[in-house]
């Protein structure tokens, strides 16, 4: 080191650094059908993972040929034992042999003995045949004898030699198939079945005979057999014994050789081993530096990349799985393919008169044309002839009276008679909407009639106060059956009545999410406009509506969406702010052509360049 050169030094745990490097260690096999490793290690030093490597090469190999050595010396220790026991053995054997040889002055053994040990081999297996037979015709006896194997088969080819018993057995056999299945069919005393029965029993004395006169002839054959063995037996006997001693003492002394000769050739294995001691492991390869391999900046890049891209993700899932309430048009057409006729934007308080309406007459603003474009829509859907608009909604505070309010002043203002009926007799809202203290007259009085005339509908009739075309058939007293009143033909009748003498009869009805009422209203509507109100009606609303429009519950049903607040940023920004938006190109609803004869919506509108847009307009609240 230099003058002033400083080296810092951290000392550490063999054991601990021994754990590191294992673990940062990896072997594999360069493919599967070779004995070649790459050994692989990470280290912050790349000099001192090379010389890690090679020095645990030199490493493996002296451990390995340490092991073997051991081996070696101690294979080697245990065989000289074994052979130093071994040889004493075989010199013993040796001399026992060489001993019993000068006893009995024998050389080799006789013929004869060999001959009649042959003989005695074959006689003895002659005779264990005639016992079987003999055997086996006894249990074919003992089974005939058996009554409940009476005109059974019998056992057939199990080794019986006498032909005649053989054949009569397989006769009776083929003669007891045939009866048993005559048996199926018929009984014991049928004709068929007798001839079969007087057979069997004649073939089985017949088997009898024949198995008396087999075991006659087998027992004299086996007893001539029995003096054959008996005679070679005894030459056997009376050879000398000296065959089976020496066949002992032959038979010790071949193990102990082949021991002998194996542990001779084992030692010299094991003495060339020991001299010839090569390395196991080879290195084939120096240790290469492949260059950096942590921290991996791509995979860096790559992780920053998706946090950067799953932190926005998850924060626009959170918003939109906690919104729960419909924000406006777009989350409307998104949860339904009913045509969505209106956006009705949130009124300023400058804007309203008496009963909130916004629609006057000779007045040209935004809410004014929100409301002409909503009645140009609903003449759209009403066929010729057709008069009747229910409004509804899913719950209470959607705004279902004030559109349905202010459309029939926009119908007024075209010289149309209008009446305006309240048929929510649950909780009526006309009467305080229009200022009328007069809770005696409506429509609920009429309900309860069997017979309805022009005269005692125009005597619920009050005037609107707001214009001199529209009238108004308020609620009029709470009924305690509501649900029921709407039930009666009296409703149908009064409907009739109206046609006659109006030109749009605009019904507001109870909320259908909370009462099944607009479901009984619905039979006399020709069109059911939904409000549903921004930040207030919850989505799952919409499965509601979707259900009734599916099940055919309310005719011919179109979205309202209201109370569009421009002056929050979210709907500024969605809807145009300061310019009208969507409201300043009611070509939108060209959109509709989907639903068939909607598609004509599209030609009402297109006020992007009208006056309607103007920024100062204070009919809506900004």
């Amino acid at each position: 080191m230099k003058d002033g050169e400083k080296m810092s030094v951290r000392i550490s745990p063999p054991k601990n650094v021994a754990t590191g490097y294992a673990a940062g260690l990896s072997i594999a096999q360069s493919s599967k059908s070779t004995s070649i490793a790459v050994l692989t290690i990470n280290d912050q030093s790349p000099e001192r993972a090379i010389d890690y490597l090679k020095q645990l090469a030199i490493c493996y190999n002296r451990q390995a040929n340490e092991d073997k050595n051991e081996v070696a010396v101690r294979t080697e220790e245990f065989i000289n034992g074994r052979l130093e026991k071994i040889n004493t053995e075989l010199g013993s054997t040796e001399s026992q042999l060489e001993s019993y040889k000068k006893a009995n002055k024998m050389v080799e053994l006789q013929m004869s003995a060999n001959q009649a040990l042959s003989n005695s081999d074959q006689y003895d297996q002659k005779l264990a045949e005639a016992n079987t037979q003999i055997a086996l015709l006894n249990s074919i006896n003992d089974y005939m004898n058996q009554p409940a194997n009476k005109y059974e088969t019998l056992p057939s080819n199990i080794g019986i030699t006498d032909q005649s018993a053989v054949s009569l057995i397989n006769k009776y056999n083929e003669i007891v198939l045939e009866r048993n299945r005559l048996l199926r069919s018929a009984s014991e005393n049928s004709p068929t079945v007798t001839p079969l029965t007087s057979q069997l029993d004649d073939l089985s004395s017949s088997i009898r005979r024949a198995m008396a006169q087999a075991m006659r002839s087998m027992d004299i054959q086996r007893n001539a057999v029995a003096s054959q063995y008996g005679k070679y037996n005894t030459m056997i006997q009376q050879t000398p014994e000296q065959e089976k001693t020496m066949k002992q003492i032959g038979r010790q002394l071949e193990v102990k050789a082949g021991l002998y000769l194996m542990l001779l050739q084992k030692r010299e294995e094991n003495s060339i081993s020991l001299a010839a001691t090569a390395d196991k492991g080879k290195l084939i390869d120096d240790p290469a530096v492949v260059g950096k391999v942590a921290p991996r900046t791509a995979n860096i890049y790559t992780a920053a990349t998706a946090i950067a891209l799953a932190i926005p993700s998850l924060v626009l899932f959170l918003i939109a799985f906690f919104r729960y309430k419909i924000e406006g048009h777009e989350d409307v057409a998104r949860l339904t393919r009913l045509p969505i006729i209106a956006d009705v934007a949130v009124a300023s308080e400058t804007a309203k008169t008496k009963a909130d309406i916004v629609v006057h007459e000779n007045k040209n603003n935004q809410m004014e044309e929100i409301f002409r474009s909503m009645r140009t829509n609903v003449q759209f859907m009403l066929k010729e002839g057709e008069k009747v608009v229910s409004f509804t909604s899913t719950i209470s505070g959607e705004g279902k009276t004030f559109i349905a309010a202010n459309l029939a002043v926009s119908f007024a203002l075209l010289g149309k008679k209008v009446i305006l009926v309240g048929l929510d007799i649950r909780k009526p809202r006309l009467a305080e909407l229009f200022e009328i203290d007069d809770h005696r007259h409506g429509i609920t009085n009429l309900l309860t009639k069997s017979t309805i005339t022009a005269a005692d509908i125009q005597a619920q009739t009050l005037p609107s106060g707001v214009n001199n075309n529209l009238e108004l058939l308020m609620a009029g007293p709470i009924p305690p059956n509501p649900a029921e009143l709407l039930t009666r033909s009296s409703l149908d009748d009064i409907i009739e009545q109206l046609k006659l003498t109006y030109d749009y009869i605009i019904i507001d009805t109870a909320p259908v999410g909370l009462v099944t009422d607009t479901l009984q209203v619905g039979r006399v509507s020709n069109l059911t406009i939904y409000v549903c109100r921004a930040d207030y009606t919850p989505k799952d609303s919409f499965e509601l509506i979707n259900t009734l429009n599916a099940e055919k519950k309310l005719p011919n049903i179109c979205v309202v969406v209201n109370g569009i607040d421009l002056s929050k940023k979210k709907y500024g920004y969605y809807y145009g702010y300061g310019k009208y938006g969507k409201y300043a190109k009611y070509g939108y609803y060209g959109r509709y052509s989907k639903y068939g004869r909607y598609n004509n919506y599209g030609n009402y509108g297109n006020y992007s360049n009208s006056h309607y847009s103007n920024e100062n307009d204070t009919s809506v609240k900004h």
